[in-house]
């Protein structure tokens, strides 16, 4: 659908519906060129509500992110909760705001204030179980699966498993989704389950969003197909496993030329849902930012999940508002906000143009990101100690800028690399 005709599609249910609903329009989503940032309501101000977010996105724009994913937001159930404040998984109505949140004003006047600053607003959406109080377990209990797992034969369970095998489930699902881009006015989907749901639902049901406006459309753990589903981006959970390898010494290189294009995700999360951030998960702030630099430099597109961008050390319930100190770590801030100002900025990091090459340190890793003059070389020491890298033939003798620090590079035979380094080196016009 042409831009003028979503934007006059939307203006005419506004005025027939007569309902404040967001006003203000962005351009159609390129997923090329989304920048994720995933965040929690409840954790991401002192009030852990739609207006102290709404009071902090100077900053996100500031950091260098053009797209907000919104961890869910709906009520959640009271039947068997965890924590003090309940699984973020545990969905009561999946229609509905959760109260501690704001209202659907609140809402819609953040989603208006994203849209103004150029912020594409996503909602996560996991529609494989519900609570164990919801009221399809009155109304439609065939609905449900009836397993050691799910609600209706474990009393302790906190959720219930739906039955994705039924068609009118389904049907009701879709009209579920449906509410939140035509009445809600987000701007798509990052399905943290779709692996779970028929493709063939996925692309009736992609198609009837779609004719509201054009959408980002995420999954999570989905193999290459489910694109043809109607997805834009997939998750490159590959990417995490790499990393363990590369900042734990492996006695291989990892390759990273082979892993599939899409969301470069390096967040670990436990059985539970709550997440490892990277400071917390490796233990030392230096692994930390050369694992926050990967997903940021390779082909694909890099996420930041609330609270590493500070050097959030703790992990992130999903049953408990976290306390992130967002004021903290300024430098770990900074050098976020520098990366990705690099890669908004820098062509070679544009295109999915990357060559790996082999050096005489098997410890040490080079990326070539683009080709030609505008190549962007990528020397990366991601080890706890000193390390002294033989250049490459056709890097010796010439001279470089280094795009994160701005300083002048020349590049001689050897080249000794302090612990944890990293030079993004693009040779300069007279060499």
């Amino acid at each position: 659908m042409k831009k003028t005709s979503w934007l006059l599609l939307s203006l005419l249910i506004l005025t027939a519906c007569g309902k404040k609903k967001p006003t203000f329009q962005l351009d159609p989503p390129v997923p090329a060129k989304a920048i994720l940032y995933h965040l929690n309501v409840r954790d991401f101000s002192p009030e852990g509500t739609f207006k102290g977010m709404q009071n902090r996105l100077p900053e996100l724009k500031n950091l260098g992110i053009n797209t907000i994913i919104l961890a869910p937001i709906q009520p959640i159930g009271l039947k068997n909760r965890q924590g003090n404040a309940g699984s973020l998984y545990a969905t009561a109505d999946f229609k509905g705001i959760h109260p501690d949140l704001g209202t659907t004003s609140d809402f819609h006047e953040l989603l208006d204030s994203c849209h103004a600053s150029g912020l594409y607003v996503i909602l996560e959406w996991d529609a494989t179980s519900t609570a164990a109080d919801h009221p399809w377990l009155s109304s439609h209990p065939s609905w449900y699966i009836n397993d050691s797992l799910s609600y209706p034969i474990n009393p302790n369970s906190a959720t219930a498993k739906l039955n994705l095998g039924d068609s009118l489930l389904l049907q009701e699902l879709s009209e579920q989704m449906n509410y939140w881009v035509d009445t809600m006015g987000i701007d798509g989907f990052y399905a943290s389950s779709a692996e779970a749901f028929p493709k063939q639902w996925w692309s009736k049901t992609i198609s009837r969003l779609e004719e509201t406006k054009p959408l980002l459309l995420l999954a999570k753990y989905i193999d290459n197909s489910v694109v043809a589903s109607g997805f834009d981006l997939i998750s490159n959970e590959l990417l995490g496993q790499q990393l363990e390898k590369l900042l734990n010494k492996s006695s291989e290189m990892p390759v990273f030329t082979s892993m599939p294009l899409g969301i470069n995700t390096i967040i670990a999360r436990d059985s539970l849902g709550s997440l490892r951030l990277p400071v917390f998960h490796y233990g030392n702030r230096k692994a930390a930012l050369i694992a926050a630099l990967m997903p940021i430099i390779l082909p694909g597109q890099p996420i930041i999940y609330g609270g590493e961008e500070v050097g959030h050390a703790s992990p992130l319930l999903a049953t408990e508002k976290n306390f992130i100190l967002w004021g903290a770590n300024a430098d770990i801030r900074n050098f976020y906000s520098s990366l990705l100002q690099l890669r908004n900025n820098q062509e070679a990091f544009q295109s999915d143009f990357m060559t790996q090459v082999s050096l005489n340190n098997s410890q040490l890793l080079l990326i070539r990101r683009g080709n030609g003059l505008g190549t962007v070389h990528c020397l990366i020491n991601p080890t706890d100690s000193l390390a002294n890298l033989h250049v490459p033939l056709d890097l010796q003798g010439k001279r470089f800028t280094d795009c994160f620090t701005g300083r002048s590079v020349l590049l001689e035979k050897e080249l000794l690399m302090l612990e944890y380094s990293f030079y993004l080196l693009k040779a300069d016009a007279a060499s």
